[in-house]
């Protein structure tokens, strides 16, 4: 791999040149049906802050390409290459091609599709609002979190600075400098990780809520205690999945006309 930079050691194993993040940070991450050469069916493919491949050597097999550009997935001999994460699918494929390449012309059919996800899953849910309550000791903010299936809602009540970076989050945002959730973003990002999924796990003792914050590392999935607020300030900037515990939803579950009244937090930061 050919490598712009002096600095970095490559390992010289696969003959291409390599755009790093080419196709954008994480909230630009997509699925496309792949064409890939030994598959019966297109691959579903998932692109994140993935490298886009400028050129390939001469012993570099083309197995696959996106949007006409060339070396979505390049082969040298035993050595295969891939600007997507086969990892996040439940379609083993890809990886069966890579490590049990078939001879005499087959091709792996779908049926060699395998789950390789399980986790424990909550109850999907959404940002609906980020609003602000007045109150005699001062504005309160609180996330309005949606859940589906339900038309109840569950208020997750947050700091004022957090609650602006959630709204920022939700808008994309831009203000000329990185603030915290942008830089632990940033952080996480450069360092191979993604930001998986937010759950909002658990209530503690004294009535808080506790978020599990679930990230894909290059050494593995991790888990990270986090306040729900910096959770779902990291979900607003990724489009994460939210997901919320059946019993905390159930413990805090309110009408959603309770907050209908609340100001908007961008009104309150633009006054």
């Amino acid at each position: 791999m050919d490598a712009q930079d002096d600095r970095v050691e490559t390992l010289d194993i696969l003959d291409v040149t390599v755009d790093r993040n080419a196709f954008g940070r994480q909230k630009d991450s997509f699925e496309a049906p792949l064409d890939v050469t030994g598959l019966d069916e297109p691959f579903p493919a998932v692109f994140i802050r993935a490298p886009l491949i400028d050129d390939v050597g001469e012993g570099v097999d083309v197995l696959a390409t996106w949007d006409g550009r060339p070396g979505r997935r390049p082969q040298d001999g035993p050595v295969v290459g891939t600007s997507f994460h086969p990892e996040l699918t439940d379609d083993s494929r890809i990886h069966d091609l890579a490590f049990f390449e078939p001879t005499g012309g087959e091709r792996w059919s779908t049926a060699s599709r395998g789950d390789s996800r399980h986790r424990e899953s909550g109850m999907n849910a959404h940002i609906d609002a980020v609003r602000v309550a007045g109150t005699p000791d001062g504005p309160l903010p609180v996330v309005v979190v949606g859940v589906e299936a339900t038309e109840d809602v569950l208020p997750i009540f947050v700091g004022f600075d957090e609650a602006a970076s959630i709204a920022r989050g939700l808008d994309a945002q831009d203000i000329g400098r990185p603030l915290t959730h942008d830089l632990t973003l940033d952080l996480v990002e450069e360092l191979g990780g993604r930001v998986d999924r937010v759950v909002v796990s658990a209530v503690s003792r004294t009535a808080r809520t506790i978020a599990d914050l679930h990230v894909q590392t290059p050494r593995g999935d991790e888990t990270v205690d986090a306040r729900p607020s910096d959770s779902l300030a990291l979900a607003a900037r990724t489009d994460a999945p939210i997901e919320v515990a059946e019993a905390v939803f159930e413990d805090g579950r309110r009408d959603p006309s309770e907050f209908d009244d609340l100001r908007d937090i961008r009104e309150v930061m633009a006054a």
